[in-house]
């Protein structure tokens, strides 16, 4: 080797660029291989969730000084996390962090009570409901671009608040002073108001109808997003309408809670907003979180004499799917009929994937777990499951995409 570098001057030259390019070349597939990519993930479904697999697994226990964790959401279709933590009872706090850094790039105190959150679509921006500090009747609502890290806005709004983004990220929806109001996140300006209260409030899948419910009137009533316009309304003088209220996937169906006046019973109501006929399920709807999905299909109903148990029912096609222990029901997404179970016994508690319809467990995620993990769900593009520890301990289940 010596011999060739003191024979030809031009030989020395070659050989160390090629070392350099053959160093760079492993120092970035190094790099490549230890940076989480989201694309190579795809979304979980019934068909694939057999082929579920450990994604990644970290600790943020030494990074992080205040505690206890409260709450771990992965931002969706990015590699951000939102954590947050502290008593529920003082100050609380929220944190972004970057997954493939483990660096905090965004920390910000609550002075009181945290009540909800909302990350648009595609994760660029993100809507936080607190208790305003001087009257608990009113909510703060400030509304972030989590790719910039910058506070966009906040108002106060009403204590009951549901907070919506449309599908393109263009307008965050949300009530305010028996108002609603439409606020464009690119201009960070106002888009459209309308003059209604409302308790419940549902956007469609494509983000072109608005549905609002206004409990003073008694009625629900379905606005056009493009042009701000009265589309139908809906009222039952022999019902009375108790919120809660969502589309199905197609935008064609709006369901809603209703007692009837007599006899006095609890029914799920069905409009057809194109046919404007509405028919109803004498049976009372477990709702819980259901509602809080842009699109629903099936519902649970109570069993009357056991409450822990309830019928799974496909509400358009009438199709029965069986009897489901509510105790056991976690996480779900309806999207793609599958659910986290969390079953315990005597000897064990497991976390288990099943599905909807056939209640067949699909996949055991965790056997004999003890209580050290604080919560196990799906993230909200459905691309993964989190799991975490209240001490920092995330682990994230996928399934691989083809190539």
């Amino acid at each position: 080797m010596v011999s060739v570098i003191n024979f030809n001057g031009v030989i020395i030259v070659r050989f160390i660029v090629v070392l350099c390019l053959i160093l760079c070349a492993n120092s970035i597939g190094i790099s490549q291989s230890t940076v989480f990519q989201i694309d190579e993930w795809t979304q979980l479904s019934v068909s694939n969730i057999q082929d579920l697999t450990p994604a990644l697994e970290f600790s943020l226990a030494d990074m992080i000084t205040q505690e206890p964790i409260q709450q771990i959401d992965m931002i969706p279709h990015t590699t951000r996390l939102f954590l947050r933590g502290g008593a529920e009872s003082n100050t609380q706090y929220w944190q972004i962090w970057d997954i493939n850094t483990r660096q905090m790039l965004l920390d910000a105190p609550i002075q009181t009570r945290f009540k909800n959150i909302m990350f648009s679509s595609f994760g660029k921006f993100m809507a936080i409901a607190t208790e305003n500090p001087s009257d608990n009747l009113i909510t703060d609502i400030c509304l972030w671009d989590i790719e910039l890290l910058t506070l966009l806005n906040c108002w106060e709004g009403d204590i009951y608040i549901e907070m919506l983004f449309t599908p393109d990220e263009r307008l965050f929806l949300f009530p305010m002073d028996n108002t609603f109001v439409a606020w464009d996140t690119h201009d960070n300006a106002l888009s459209f108001q309308i003059p209604q209260s409302t308790l419940s409030n549902a956007l469609s899948p494509n983000g072109e109808k608005l549905a609002l419910y206004d409990a003073v009137k008694g009625a629900i009533y379905i606005w056009d997003t493009k042009n701000t316009s009265l589309l139908s309304e809906y009222h039952d003088e022999t019902r009375v309408i108790v919120s809660d209220i969502t589309f199905d996937e197609t935008s064609q169906y709006l369901f809603f809670m209703a007692v009837a006046i007599e006899p006095n019973i609890r029914e799920l109501g069905i409009w057809d907003t194109l046919t404007n006929e509405t028919r109803y399920i004498e049976k009372e709807s477990f709702t819980g979180e259901f509602f809080s999905n842009i699109y629903g299909r099936i519902f649970l109903f109570r069993d009357n004499e056991r409450r822990s148990l309830v019928t799974v029912m496909d509400v358009l096609t009438e199709d029965n799917y069986g009897i489901l222990d509510l105790s056991t029901l976690h996480d779900y997404t309806l999207a793609q009929d599958i659910f986290i179970a969390r079953e315990s016994s005597d000897t064990r508690l497991s976390w288990i994937v099943k599905n909807f319809e056939t209640q067949e467990t699909l996949f055991i995620l965790y056997e004999n777990a003890d209580d050290s993990l604080l919560d196990v769900r799906f993230t909200q593009d459905e691309r993964f499951i989190i799991a975490y520890t209240e001490d920092g301990l995330v682990q994230l289940w996928g399934v691989r995409a083809e190539n």
